[in-house]
Formats: structure tokens, sequence, C-alpha cells
């Protein structure tokens, strides 16, 4: 019997078809071998958010941002990404990480991984920094991902 493998759609003149369940097993893999030590640590980065990005895809992500903690300051800095993320976006994208109730803060704060379907606009502009709010206001999803090592955000 036949194995429904997720959506299709249609680039160029071909006819593409989304299986999350197999990008997300083949990225497991490719991160497991990419920890072999010939590989730095940025490429593994890579390799997990295009895993990220190409499993979601077929949802609608349109893209996948990689903040690190700024060492000098309490704040998330943008370290790299992919998709629709313009220059300027990835220039302003500071999220300080001791605004009481905003999103971010809280999910790094807590340790909490954050799922938010059907973002709507006005919930943005009390649970967003600014500098996200534009950028993601009509996305339908957002993921909240912290890493946290000693129980500190990287």
């Amino acid at each position: 019997m036949p194995r429904e493998i997720g959506r299709a759609a249609v680039v160029g003149d071909k006819e593409m078809t989304f299986d999350s369940e197999a990008i997300f097993t083949r990225g497991i893999e490719e991160t497991i071998a990419s920890q072999d030590g010939k590989h730095s640590l940025n490429d593994l980065l890579i390799v997990i958010l295009e895993t990220i990005f190409r499993g979601l895809g077929e949802f609608g992500i349109r893209r996948v941002c990689f903040l690190i903690k700024d060492p000098r300051l309490p704040q998330l800095v943008y370290r790299t990404g992919l998709g629709q993320t313009s220059a300027a976006d990835r220039e302003n994208i500071v999220v300080p990480l001791g605004a009481d109730g905003k999103l971010l803060a809280r999910s790094v704060s807590r340790a909490e991984d954050v799922y938010v379907q059907g973002v709507e606009r006005a919930k943005l502009e009390t649970s967003l920094p600014s500098c996200l709010r534009d950028a993601l206001a009509d996305d339908p999803y957002l993921f909240l991902l912290p890493i946290l090592v000693n129980r500190k955000p990287i």
C-alpha cells in the first residue's frame, strides 16, 4: 500500500513531493556524520538549519534564524540563517533577554521550546521585540528553540 509522503509543489516544470519525515531523518544522519571531527561547528550548525528549513518548508516556513547570546550584554544577536531574511533584518535582529513578558526572553530564561501557529500581527506587537515584529508578522508559524549550556543561553 503506498504511503502518503506529504504535499506536492510545482517548481519550474517539475513536481516535487515533500516528505518531512524523510528530510528530518536524513538531516539527523547528516548531523551525526558531521560530528566526525573534520567539520567545524559552523558546518554542523548549517546542516541543522538546512534540515529544519527543508523539513518545515511544506508548512510555509520562509526563514530559519540562529541567534546567539552576546557575551557582553544580556541580548541575543543574529548569527546565521536561511531563507527570506534581508541584510537589514540580519543587522537589526537584537533580542533583549531582560524584557519582561517578551516571548523570546521568556523562552530562553525558562529553557522552553515555543510553537505558535497562526501568528497574528496584533499578538506580535506585545510578544516580540520590535526588531522582529515587521519581519515575522505575516509568517504562519513561529518556533523558538533555545539552546542552553549549563543553564545559560548560547
